[in-house]
């Protein structure tokens, strides 16, 4: 009779841990979320069933739809975790009042935090037309330079019309890894810039 006892009170707890879940989505108006590899079937998967559900306006779902490619992205190519070949990492869209904010995150090492700082705290110092002359001229860069890329970023900046945010947790010292946790938000009513 304890045995049976315990399996239920390990099977409540499974389900308590699921309903802090649900909660914790609902109270966060979680619509959308996906933890795991970013692979080519992912992305397409993922990216169409998003462009149609979080917004009425076509103008900001593909926006939504464009910045949501670039995060995921890059997941894809830079996470440091992998899983069947494929950067491993997590986005999260939450629906925000008035806004729509994206969220991705993933494992980077200690240079790439450095390089991707520099860059966000870069982009959100320039305004629109300074953000336009910046992505020229690191599209005529040529590929093997290190400062071409993250590209993304500032077509990022350029799509949402709003800073980035970002955040690096410290999680391995000895090996110089960070959760590194992007956040754009996109304004659900189109603004002319």
């Amino acid at each position: 009779m304890e045995l049976q006892a315990e399996k239920e009170q390990k099977i409540k707890e499974k389900h308590k841990d699921f309903f802090d879940l649900y909660r914790l989505m609902r109270h966060y108006k979680i619509v959308s979320s996906y933890l795991g590899p970013f692979d080519k079937f992912t992305l397409i998967s993922l990216g169409k069933s998003l462009q149609n559900s979080v917004t009425e306006s076509y103008t900001q779902s593909k926006k939504i739809f464009k910045i949501f490619l670039e995060l995921a992205s890059n997941i894809a190519y830079y996470s440091m975790e992998k899983e069947d070949g494929s950067g491993s990492g997590v986005i999260v869209i939450n629906d925000v009042d008035d806004k729509i904010v994206i969220n991705a995150g993933n494992v980077i090492d200690g240079e790439s935090k450095d390089m991707i700082e520099k860059k966000c705290d870069l982009i959100n110092s320039l305004n629109r037309e300074e953000l336009r002359k910046l992505k020229r001229l690191l599209l005529r860069m040529p590929a093997f330079n290190e400062n071409s890329g993250n590209i993304g970023l500032v077509q990022i900046a350029l799509l949402s019309n709003n800073p980035i945010k970002y955040l690096f947790i410290p999680l391995n010292e000895e090996k110089n890894l960070y959760f590194y946790i992007v956040a754009v938000s996109v304004n659900k009513k189109h603004q002319n810039a």
